[in-house]
């Protein structure tokens, strides 16, 4: 029987760099575990336990959207995954100081993996 999905957003994007494009696709919590599903195979490109994230911080990218960093132990060492929304800015309009668009994730995840389920 499969996990209850405790929630799921589509139409982000994981990793990228100079030399190579990210990946599409949806982040997900189920249980105690986070998972980023490819959106054209369906296949996770990671699942870990909410006990090995070791930090979790929502970041305003200037000019490229928001990101969520999340810095995790694999074995003995300690890794990061980038994930990022991508926004569209409107000409004309004033940048505004606001919320990043990851901060309600960053607290979910907290309160899951440090118990704090009464949010």
């Amino acid at each position: 029987m499969d996990e209850q999905i405790i929630r799921k957003e589509d139409g982000l994007l994981l990793g990228g760099s100079f030399f190579s494009f990210p990946k599409k696709g949806a982040l997900v919590l189920a249980g105690d575990r986070l998972s980023f599903l490819q959106r054209r195979t369906g296949a996770k490109l990671f699942d870990i336990s909410l006990r090995d994230i070791l930090n979790v911080r929502a970041l305003f990218l200037s000019g490229s959207g928001d990101g969520l960093l999340i810095m995790y132990r694999d074995g003995s060492v300690e890794k990061k995954l980038k994930i990022r929304h991508k926004q569209y800015l409107v000409m004309g309009q004033a940048a505004r100081i606001r919320e990043p668009y990851f901060k309600s994730w960053e607290t979910l995840i907290d309160d899951k993996r440090l118990g704090r389920e009464n949010h």
